[in-house]
C-alpha cells in the first residue's frame, strides 16, 4: 500500500498545478485553446458554439438558424502575374493555357476595325476567369490603358460573346497525361521477360 504524500502523489499534484493555468485560460477564452476531443453521451450532439443539446431538441430547430460558415474569397492574383501563359503564336492566333483562339476571325465576325482590335488586351478578354483574376494574364498591366479592370483595353467590345468565341473560334488542346507515379501508358511494370 502507498502512503499519502509520497513521490507518486507529489507528481500528480505537480501535473494538476501545471494544468491549472491552462484550464483557467480555456474557461475565460474558449475559442483560444482548442479542446482535446469532443466528449458526448449517446443521444447528445455537441455544437461548435459551446453548448450541447439532446438530438431530439436539435431536430425540431429551424434549419434557417444554423448556417454553414462562409469560406473567405481568395484574393485575385496580381495583375500580370500569369502573363507567360498567354502567347501570340502568329499575328492572328493567341494561345492562352491549353486553348488557341483565332482572334482575327473573331474580330472579323464582330465587325471590329482591326486597328481598334489591336488596342484591346485579348488575353484578358478571352479568359473565362472573373474580371480581377483575368487581369493576371495582361502582358502589360502598368501600361497606359491597361491599369485596372475598368481600363479601356480590358473592356469587351459590343457584341462580344465569350461562349461563341470558345465554341467557334477556339481550339482546345487535349490535356497530356501526367507521368507521375503510374508511369503513363504502355510502360511495363516489373522485370522484362
Amino acid at each position: 500500500m502507498l502512503s499519502f504524500g509520497e513521490a507518486y502523489d507529489q507528481a500528480l499534484q505537480a501535473k494538476r498545478d501545471g494544468v491549472a493555468p491552462l484550464v483557467t485560460i480555456h474557461r475565460a477564452l474558449p475559442g483560444l485553446v482548442a479542446t482535446s476531443a469532443p466528449r458526448s453521451l449517446p443521444g447528445v450532439v455537441l455544437e461548435s458554439s459551446g453548448g450541447s443539446r439532446i438530438r431530439s431538441e436539435r431536430e425540431h430547430d429551424d434549419d434557417s438558424e444554423v448556417k454553414p460558415p462562409k469560406k473567405p474569397k481568395p484574393d485575385a492574383p496580381k495583375p500580370g502575374s500569369k502573363k507567360q501563359m498567354a502567347t501570340w503564336i502568329s499575328n492572328t492566333h493567341l494561345r492562352l493555357g491549353g486553348d488557341t483562339f483565332n482572334i482575327a476571325g473573331y474580330v472579323e465576325e464582330l465587325g471590329l476595325d482591326p486597328s481598334a482590335a489591336a488596342d484591346l488586351c485579348w488575353p484578358v478578354l478571352v479568359s473565362k476567369q472573373p474580371k480581377k483574376a483575368a487581369l493576371a494574364f495582361c502582358p502589360c498591366p502598368d501600361a497606359e490603358g491597361h491599369v485596372g479592370a475598368n481600363a479601356a483595353a480590358h473592356q469587351r467590345p459590343a457584341g462580344f460573346d465569350l461562349e461563341k468565341l470558345n465554341k467557334d473560334f477556339c481550339e482546345h488542346c487535349p490535356t497530356q497525361p501526367s507521368k507521375g507515379k503510374g508511369g503513363g501508358k504502355g510502360k511495363a511494370k516489373g522485370k522484362k521477360k
